[in-house]
């Protein structure tokens, strides 16, 4: 604890001695609380500096701790580096997306230290902040953007109904290649971000979570018969042959395949006509509820020719 009394310490020139104290005594001396050290310090420090500007924030920062064999001593192979990067950047992506936040948002890497190995990450500068990169505004994009993921990430560690965040395909997405990365290299990940207004918010992706994660990625298989009519836009000898539903560019487009027992000549198709055929639609469903694209495979010709 010393180590976080040092650092608020660090304020001395907005907070006095006196002040400091007490901050520490309403924490060492108050009911137990779930918050770290750190987060009730800076929540109080972000009240005491709004106290003589309303304007003030504290730094922001983002710390990216990787723990196993390959990331020690604050070293981190640059290819690993490059995939957990990449990895997490489809993660903010997709939480940008979640929370309608249409201007990019864009971390820098500001350091790298040991412990095993943390990457330092701060938010670009952008045009809504001012010459001492704070905020010019109350509501911090970089902030929600991050209370997602890290929504995401403890919803994961805690193996609760990620079925909620299905519907953000680019998020999910994120967390699939980053627990890929982790596990590829067999390194756990804490997430740690500090915003403007002092709050903090940490997630940890480690080998009990990411196994959990692999059983949700695990897929199974529908198949049902449908009915597909459209006009023969392509035939492909290979055994492949595309129906469109209507005429217009933007109709729905299906791609049926031939079984190798079976000739695609012998059906007798042109190009330009319409049919009527059955065909088996496969899917692909993880256990998230995920589809992947379904696969149509030709049954027989519907001999009726009935428009479905």
């Amino acid at each position: 604890m010393s180590a976080e009394r040092d650092s608020l310490a660090s304020f001395k020139g907005r907070v006095d001695a006196d002040r400091l104290d007490e901050l520490w005594a309403d924490y060492t001396d108050g009911p137990e609380l779930d918050e770290t050290p750190s987060q009730v310090l800076d929540q109080h420090l972000f009240g005491i500096l709004k106290e003589q500007d309303p304007s003030a924030r504290l730094e922001r920062w983002l710390n990216l701790r990787l723990t196993g064999a390959r990331a020690t001593g604050g070293r981190l192979d640059i290819g690993i580096t490059q995939e957990v990067f990449h990895a997490f950047a489809q993660e903010v992506a997709g939480a940008a997306e979640l929370n309608s936040i249409r201007e990019g948002v864009s971390l820098e890497l500001a350091g790298v230290s040991e412990g095993s190995a943390i990457l330092h990450l701060v938010p670009a500068r952008q045009i809504d902040e001012n010459c001492d990169g704070q905020l010019a505004v109350d509501v911090d994009p970089v902030d929600e953007v991050l209370s997602t993921i890290t929504d995401l990430h403890h919803t994961a560690e805690s193996q609760g109904d990620l079925r909620r965040f299905a519907g953000h395909e680019p998020l999910v997405r994120g967390l699939r290649m980053l627990a890929s990365a982790l596990d590829e290299h067999d390194l756990d990940l804490e997430v740690g971000w500090r915003s403007g207004t002092g709050q903090h918010r940490n997630s940890r992706l480690d080998r009990r979570t990411r196994q959990f994660l692999k059983k949700l990625w695990e897929v199974r298989y529908t198949e049902q018969s449908i009915p597909v009519s459209g006009f023969v836009v392509r035939l492909d000898l290979g055994g492949t042959f595309s129906l469109k539903v209507g005429r217009a560019r933007n109709s729905r487009r299906y791609d049926i395949h031939v079984a190798e027992d079976q000739n695609i000549v012998d059906l007798q198709l042109a190009l330009g006509e319409f049919i009527h055929v059955w065909a088996i639609e496969r899917k692909r469903i993880n256990h998230l509820g995920i589809e992947q694209s379904s696969t149509y495979h030709f049954v027989r010709m519907n001999g009726d020719q009935l428009t479905f």
